[in-house]
């Protein structure tokens, strides 16, 4: 006990061995600490590749995806483009033939500028000439178009109504000069 004279010097002591024990408890703590958050440094780094490298594999699958997607687009829009042609290619050939006659009439006449030239009463004189030419369908509509002809000045030019008026006018005296149309 030479080293613990008094009291003091036992107190002094004491308290000496607590700050050694406590700085090599903190020393031992630190170096845990330390070695704790390497580990756990580690770990979250490990995670962190891990579902970095998921998120990468993840956008790869999407961009193929999309790339697929857009393939898929630009042929369904072509389908719809060849379908909507064909429509309107069915629609042609679903008209009743009188009306596609009138169709490929007035597409022609109003698509050449040659023919955008010419007046109205010589553009109607030369339908007239083509409607009545016999070569037309090989003469097949020719007699059809000439008993058309006749419906239309019967209900239009010789209307009895009008005959009647004509004559009312004319005290009973008419000729083809009088009727008018």
């Amino acid at each position: 006990m030479d080293d613990f004279r008094t009291l003091q010097n036992a107190f002094e002591g004491v308290q000496q061995l607590l700050l050694e024990n406590e700085s090599e408890r903190e020393r031992v703590i630190a170096e845990r600490n330390a070695s704790f958050a390497t580990q756990v440094k580690e770990v979250v780094q490990a995670t962190v590749e891990s579902e970095i490298l998921g998120v990468h594999e993840y956008i790869k699958m999407l961009k193929n995806s999309i790339t697929t997607l857009r393939a898929m687009v630009n042929q369904q829009a072509t389908l719809i483009n060849r379908y909507k042609k064909k429509l309107a290619q069915y629609k042609m050939e679903s008209l009743p033939l009188n009306v596609a006659i009138v169709n490929s009439i007035n597409q022609l006449v109003s698509s050449l500028q040659r023919y955008q030239l010419l007046s109205k009463k010589n553009m109607a004189t030369l339908i007239a000439k083509a409607v009545f030419d016999p070569n037309l369908c090989d003469g097949l509509a020719l007699e059809e178009v000439i008993n058309h002809s006749k419906l239309w000045l019967r209900r239009n030019v010789f209307k009895p109504s009008k005959i009647l008026k004509q004559m009312d006018l004319r005290d009973g005296i008419l000729n083809y000069e009088e009727i008018c149309v």
